[in-house]
């Protein structure tokens, strides 16, 4: 090296090695010197030690170079994996926590509607409903369906209607289509009148089509005290001429200016 050249003590009058040829051989011989020197420092050998003792201590120590060459670039790779592993776990951390916030959600949303189904159903909010105006069902019920062999269960379990004589209970399916249909006129009209915020409107289509006319004539009869108590205004549709004519014997005492009759025909 420059370096050695440098130190290297020979004759001072050589301008160069090109000029003696021996004098590269020195300069070699003595950067193997020292070389040599740094060698038997390194590798602490006495200075009687053969050269291929030397040998063997050198390759051992190139042996061992290689290894720790090796466990620097493992220890390398461990640190890029570790840090890897690093930002990986940061990651799982964020995913975790966004997902027990996700869950705390659903655990409450859960709550909420388990609270709903419980309190606030729609078969609830229906049983309680029945419950505010199942005494003005009953009454209706009572002024419109002829003979009064039936009345009202509790509105619970589907147990609507009541026999009279012997205190036993019906489905809505175990009694005739009339009684039926009496009981749905009946809560229409509860239903109607409990809605105080309502348009004071009824609107009605052929409701008496599968009631007999005594029962027919029950309902028409109370609807004209609902018109004449109230002030509500009925909207009441029909096919049948008949019924059409007892209506209007039944509300014509109401004078043009509050009963209309209005004919529709098809064409």
């Amino acid at each position: 090296t420059a370096e050695q050249r440098r130190r290297f003590t020979g004759p001072r009058h050589w301008t160069s090695t090109k000029e003696r040829p021996s004098g590269r051989l020195c300069l070699q011989a003595y950067c193997t010197s020292t070389a040599m020197k740094e060698i038997e420092a390194a590798v602490r050998l006495p200075s009687n030690a053969s050269v291929e003792t030397l040998q063997n201590a050198l390759q051992a120590c190139l042996l061992d170079f290689d290894k720790a060459m090796q466990a620097c670039e493992l220890e390398a790779g461990a640190g890029s994996l570790m840090k890897g592993k690093e930002g990986e776990l940061q990651a799982a951390t964020s995913r975790l926590s966004k997902t027990m916030a996700a869950r705390g959600n659903l655990s409450r949303a859960t709550t909420s509607l388990a609270n709903i189904v419980e309190n606030h159903s729609l078969d609830k909010a229906t049983a309680d409903s029945f419950v505010a105006i199942r005494g003005k069902v009953s009454d209706v019920f009572a002024q419109i369906h002829s003979p009064p062999e039936y009345t009202l269960g509790s509105f619970s379990d589907g147990q609507l209607i009541i026999r009279r004589d012997d205190a036993r209970q019906h489905d809505v399916n175990q009694v005739s289509t009339g009684q039926r249909a009496a009981l749905a006129l009946s809560i229409f009209l509860a239903l109607n009148e409990s809605a105080t915020t309502a348009p004071p409107v009824i609107l009605i289509d052929d409701p008496v089509a599968h009631i007999d006319d005594l029962n027919a004539l029950s309902f028409l009869d109370y609807l004209r005290d609902v018109v004449v108590g109230s002030r509500k205004q009925v909207f009441f549709a029909t096919a049948d001429a008949r019924l059409a004519a007892l209506f209007q014997r039944k509300f014509e005492f109401l004078g043009e200016q509050r009963f209309k009759r209005i004919n529709l025909t098809t064409k």
